[in-house]
């Protein structure tokens, strides 16, 4: 089927393509197109490199009938075509087809709802329907304060018994709210409350209006609170009710809307768990199972095979073709069923996850024993989370969620057989008691389900710091003549593997090649730090007697060291310099040859990043040729650790502004004087500047372990990961105000919503009528209201700066003194932090790696980066009038 080329137009403007001159077949035509995709009439969507193509089928049976295409980008539309056009006539623009509409509806929705790594993207769509119903019936609106919001849910889950103590009944279709019927007055019927006369509660009127009656209300309510938990809860609930046939809509309303990165992934695995586990098909009149697309569609996007039998059991004597519908579904665990489905057993039936969190900890405890390498710096690699996502789905039976794990993390057979020998290295650990019983049966799961997708005469040598898949190298012919099947096997038809002579002892030759393989590492990171960039830098200084350093020049570049070792330990605590055991910089210029190296980079503490960043001061210092300065801006890039870098150094600037920064702890040291804080400063500005400049591409190292990422997941690769979480650090900050600020209630560390709302009250007591005419606009202490809204802004401004601090210029009024009080809580937050982090150490033996020291650290990061955005953008106003 070839494509017409059509004018590159913008997804979310696709409609323009298919317009009409007849404006009601126009609007016919998107109707259709967007009932098609609703419906779930539009399978088999696939995605080869930007060539999006679906078939169109029967909704009855699900036997295709046409097939359509569509080339996209995900932003832009650029050809599409559909077999329903006549292949006699030449055509030279796309037909205007309700198939090409239903496609491009796809691609439509899923730019809009589609979630970042960042934020789940929220619908809206449902609001505007309530409020047009609301005026229309009510002559009222949904409020926009989020309390009366709060209120109004509160109210309809109620009403509804929508509950979490009810969530399993909802689950199993065995709840009864739709009794309430209609009790909201139609336009044209009024009801006086003194008769006993309602509306009927089979009439049409609110189901036909809101989509889901009661619920659409609450719905909408959920949309407006950005309640995204009992947003899923209720998208979920459509599809087990499935009583509108467009409900097959949520199934990628709830694919978009927990996807991102992991912790999404698994909350959405766990949730079509939970549905599939109660699920009971609802029931008419006469009590017979109704046949459910909403629930089916949801059984073929997820692959489960084992629920679609079960499903089709139950209604297979109302609906003789849903196994038509569902075969495909079905035919991927059980490709023998031959229509007799009842004699289907599940394999997996027994389910183990009572108990999962317990067995996942000891897993990973296990592993991390096993494969230090893989556990570096309180770094996870994502291997590991793809181990837990097994167990997970074997835990709990589900075939499906293994599948489809298989297919998106495990892209070749290598990192498949990783997972493999690390499972059943764990395996080879436990005992057979009570305690470990269940972790080892669900491990037998996970090694039975991964083994087919191996490489079966692989094996994986897990060392100190490397991970190594090591295959015998054996040709064709011998594969064809000896069959080996496994390492052992493959073992005895080699004489040497490596330059290791073999014995025929599988124990002998398996240290042999292990004690070869760590040899042959430490050789390898020997040569690696020797031609590292800081050894060939030093060697150029040495060796050319153009660059050798002076005398001056040396000692010049000593006291920057310790300048930046003092300027180290006032920002992070005393543990923190360039000689301290909290991070070794020694390989951080070196290009990485094992899998611990490249992972010790990879989750840092802000503590250790500024550690870092001094080193590549002084490193940066000693490189007079622009070539060495490239490849040291390449470097970091590589390691992903340039734009963590920058921050630390932006950081060390901005903390010579703030209480208890550098200059304030000077006049301690009579070695240290404000010239030499300038030459600190300078250099601190020269390898920002540096590092500002355009940064190479970000390449990956070749041959780790974990392999390129899911489309889901490479968000979360993208740079180092900061160490503590940074939710968990922020709460930590709202605690902490609370309690020395009695009566003051934090707002959630993410309500935008609430900061628009501080800003806008704090007009009555911060705006500034006269503009920046005031003249002292530190002199009048806030009131105690005023006190909270400041102390609700610190926090929201550290945890938000881009998107908390431009509210200010949309205020009605200049708000010059709301900014001079903010600026002057986060200094005295800061300092206050800054004590208790000084305190914290003396009493601190360091023995965790995430210590209340880190988290306080992060929370100063976090605030100087907030004072230096509101410094960089008011200083021109505020600032330098409180100044």
């Amino acid at each position: 089927m070839s494509t017409f080329a059509v004018e590159p137009t913008p997804v979310m403007e696709f409609s323009t393509l298919l317009h009409l001159p007849d404006s009601a077949k126009y609007r016919q035509l998107l109707r259709d197109g967007r009932r098609l995709y609703e419906c779930a009439e539009l399978r088999n969507i696939i995605n080869r490199n930007g060539l999006w193509t679906a078939d169109i089928v029967d909704p009855v049976n699900g036997k295709p009938r046409y097939s359509v295409t569509v080339r996209s980008d995900g932003e832009t539309i650029t050809a599409m075509s559909c077999t329903c056009a006549d292949p006699l006539r030449k055509q030279s623009r796309p037909s205007r087809c309700v198939h090409v509409c239903a496609l491009c509806f796809m691609l439509f929705y899923r730019h809009r709802y589609r979630s970042s790594s960042d934020d789940i993207t929220i619908p809206s769509e449902t609001t505007s329907i309530v409020e047009w119903y609301l005026s229309k019936r009510l002559n009222s609106r949904i409020p926009y304060d989020t309390d009366a919001v709060r209120t109004m849910a509160d109210g309809l889950e109620i009403l509804t018994d929508f509950r979490d103590d009810n969530w399993d009944v909802w689950l199993g279709n065995r709840h009864f709210h739709m009794l309430l019927g209609n009790c909201l007055p139609t336009v044209e019927e009024s009801t006086d409350i003194t008769t006993e006369s309602w509306p009927n509660p089979d009439a049409p009127d609110l189901d036909a209006t809101l989509p889901h009656g009661w619920l659409t209300l609450l719905e909408a309510a959920y949309e407006r609170l950005r309640d995204t938990r009992h947003l899923i809860r209720l998208y979920a609930l459509y599809l087990i009710q499935g009583k509108d046939p467009t409900d097959c809509r949520y199934v990628d309303r709830l694919r978009w809307m927990l996807s991102g990165n992991r912790s999404r992934e698994a909350q959405l695995n766990t949730l079509i768990d939970d549905i599939s586990r109660h699920y009971q098909p609802r029931e008419d009149n006469q009590r017979r199972p109704i046949p459910n697309p909403a629930y089916e569609h949801l059984l073929r996007v997820f692959e489960r095979s084992d629920d679609a039998v079960t499903y089709c059991n139950a209604i297979h004597d109302v609906d003789r073709h849903c196994v038509q519908r569902l075969e495909a579904t079905i035919s991927l665990d059980h490709p023998e069923y031959a229509g007799s489905l009842r004699r289907i057993a599940n394999g997996w039936k027994q389910r183990y996850d009572s108990r999962l969190d317990y067995d996942i900890a000891h897993f990973t405890y296990r592993a991390e024993k096993i494969a230090p390498a893989l556990f570096a710096n309180g770094y996870h690699d994502p291997i590991i989370d793809d181990c837990i996502t097994l167990m997970t789905a074997s835990a709990r039976g589900s075939k499906a969620a293994f599948r489809i794990t298989l297919r998106k993390r495990f892209h070749d057979t290598a990192r498949a057989t990783i997972c493999r020998d690390l499972i059943e290295a764990v395996r080879n650990t436990l005992t057979m008691d009570d305690l470990d019983r269940e972790l080892a049966d669900i491990l037998r799961r996970a090694y039975d389900g991964i083994a087919p997708h191996t490489n079966p005469i692989a094996t994986t040598f897990f060392t100190e710091d490397d991970v190594r898949l090591v295959t015998p190298p054996l040709d064709d012919a011998t594969l064809q003549r000896e069959q080996p099947q496994d390492f052992r096997e493959a073992l005895q038809c080699l004489s040497e593997i490596d330059t290791v002579t073999l014995t025929g002892d599988y124990d002998t030759d398996h240290n042999a090649i292990r004690q070869h393989l760590v040899e042959q590492n430490e050789q390898r990171k020997t040569q690696a730090h020797a031609n590292g960039l800081a050894s060939r830098i030093h060697a150029q200084h040495h060796g050319n007697e153009h660059t050798e350093h002076t005398g001056s020049e040396k000692a010049d570049i000593e006291r920057l060291r310790q300048r930046l070792n003092h300027r180290l330990q006032t920002l992070y605590g005393s543990r923190y310099t360039l000689d301290g055991t909290a991070i070794d910089v020694n390989g951080l210029f070196d290009e990485p040859v094992t899998v611990g190296q490249r992972t010790q980079w990879r989750s840092l503490t802000i503590g250790q990043i500024g550690v870092c960043a001094a080193a590549t001061i002084l490193l940066h210092r000693e490189c007079h040729d622009p070539q060495l300065t490239a490849q040291l801006q390449k470097s970091l890039a590589n390691k992903r650790l340039a734009t963590a870098i920058g921050d630390a150094l932006a950081d060390m600037l901005e903390a010579r502004t703030m209480p208890g920064g550098p200059d304030d702890r000077a006049g301690d040291d009579p070695t240290v004087d404000g010239a030499a804080d300038r030459a600190v400063d300078n250099a601190i500005g020269e390898s920002l500047r540096m590092l500002r400049e355009q940064a190479p591409d970000r390449q990956d190292p070749t041959g780790t372990v974990s392999g390129e990422e899911g489309e889901s997941d490479t968000s979360d690769e993208n740079d180092c990961r900061i160490r503590p979480d940074r939710r968990i650090a922020l709460k930590t900050l709202s605690g902490l105000l609370e309690h020395l600020n009695p009566g003051f209630q934090a707002p959630r560390v993410d309500d935008l919503d609430q900061a628009e709302r501080y800003v806008m009250d704090s007009m009555l007591e911060f705006g500034d009528l006269d503009g920046f005419e005031t003249e002292d606009l530190t002199e009048e202490q806030p009131s105690e209201e005023g006190k909270h809204i400041i102390l609700g802004l610190t926090i929201l401004a550290a945890s938000m700066p881009d998107r908390v601090i431009p509210l200010f210029d949309d205020t009605p009024l200049p708000c010059p003194r709301l900014v001079s009080a903010l600026m002057n809580s986060i200094e005295e937050t800061h300092a206050t932090l800054i004590q208790a982090r000084n305190d914290n150490d003396a009493n601190d033996d360091y023995a965790e790696q995430e210590s209340l020291s880190d988290t306080i650290n992060l929370l100063l990061h976090l605030l100087r980066q907030a004072h230096r955005r509101l410094r960089e953008r008011f200083a021109p106003q505020a600032v330098l009038q409180c100044q």
